[in-house]
């Protein structure tokens, strides 16, 4: 970088050499990189061990599959929860001292590795004559790991993927269209034919074309939002609850579960955000502990009930992309992944939803004719 370039952005050489520096240590932190990663959990093995006969990794957990919930496997942990280079980095243009399982390497050590202490405290501490009570520090490396269980699935890969694809093809489609109105060519774009434009708008508008982003875009972004939502997620009331009665929760591939619920009432819906004064977030640590977060978590009698817990297990197998996961073989598995659906997300403007996921050129073109008083909403289904 020249001296001019560093000036201009605000930074000294010092400053960028610093900030090399730093980067290198970190990147140390991360271990030898002989051998890449491939096999990544979207849920963590730490936190699945738990939910196994054994309560260890080599125990056997019963796996429900969405699509055929009659026949659940009892498996062991490693060989669930698992995609191929979910967390790969596939960009032909990232640096060589970065490895490619770069994003694989800083869960495990920088997320995953606090969890699997700080829910040991909390689950199994008062056995060992460990109060479960949290540091701050504790508790916001908690709140990164929720942040980070949250958006890291399969599932919310889907979701962005998609909704990055409706961002990247209007950009293009409204690109064209000013191609074709003769307006200032876009890089790329100087040398096309109107007729050549108008193909490409049409396969555009009819879903045969669209942009993807690239996985890195989901990666880079989930990780960043993780630690920037971690301090408003750690400054939220939390309960931590004993299971009630007979009620053993489960846990899924979709662990984080977010439902807005009136205090004092079971009835519940799932969705919604952080910041809404009616959510109440749920996370089974194991089958006899969930951690609960929300404002107004702290004096709500109905939590810890027996019924309330019914609904924590309920939300969780409800709230399943695809597969839940329980200690002990249980048919209300089977009966509720069967009347429901995998949660899902809307866009929504004019009066419609769109599913993500959807056609995108459909939703790109109705963006296209909406004005600039069009509120668009993503979210939960209404």
């Amino acid at each position: 970088m020249t001296q001019r370039s560093t000036r201009e952005s605000g930074f000294t050489e010092a400053d960028v050499a610093e900030q090399e520096r730093k980067a290198r240590d970190f990147i140390k932190t991360l271990g030898p990189f002989d051998t890449i990663r491939v096999d990544n959990h979207s849920v963590p093995l730490s936190h699945l061990k738990v939910f196994t006969d054994s309560g260890r990794e080599d125990g056997r957990v019963w796996m429900y599959d969405r699509r055929v919930p009659r026949t659940p496997k009892q498996l062991a942990p490693p060989v669930i929860a698992k995609q191929k280079g979910l967390y790969l980095i596939e960009h032909e243009e990232a640096p060589d001292d970065i490895p490619r399982d770069f994003f694989e390497r800083v869960l495990a050590s920088h997320v995953e590795a606090p969890f699997a202490l700080i829910r040991n405290k909390l689950v199994y501490g008062l056995e060992v004559g460990i109060l479960p009570v949290l540091t701050d520090r504790e508790r916001l490396d908690l709140a990164v790991y929720i942040a980070a269980q949250q958006m890291r699935t399969a599932a919310h890969w889907r979701k962005m993927e998609w909704i990055g694809s409706v961002h990247a093809t209007f950009d293009v489609r409204a690109r064209l269209e000013a191609a074709l109105r003769r307006g200032p060519r876009s890089p790329g774009l100087e040398g096309m034919a109107p007729r050549e434009i108008r193909k490409y708008i049409a396969e555009l508008d009819r879903g045969e074309l669209k942009v993807v982003p690239p996985r890195e875009h989901w990666l880079g972004s989930f990780m960043k939002a993780s630690y920037e939502m971690a301090p408003s997620i750690a400054a939220l009331p939390w309960r931590l609850e004993r299971s009630s009665g007979a009620v053993e929760f489960v846990t899924s591939d979709a662990p984080i579960v977010v439902a807005t619920r009136t205090s004092g009432e079971t009835r519940y819906s799932l969705g919604g955000g952080w910041a809404n004064p009616a959510c109440e977030t749920i996370f089974a640590l194991s089958p006899t502990h969930v951690l609960v977060i929300g404002p107004d978590v702290e004096s709500d009698p109905v939590i810890g009930t027996m019924e309330w817990c019914g609904t924590v297990r309920d939300r969780t197998i409800t709230n399943a992309d695809r597969f839940v996961f329980a200690r002990t073989a249980d048919p209300r598995v089977t009966d509720l992944l069967m009347s429901s659906k995998a949660p899902t997300s809307v866009v929504e403007f004019g009066g419609r939803q769109y599913t993500t996921g959807g056609p995108v050129g459909e939703v790109v073109q109705r963006l296209l004719e909406a004005d600039d008083g069009t509120i668009v909403r993503w979210g939960s289904p209404q």
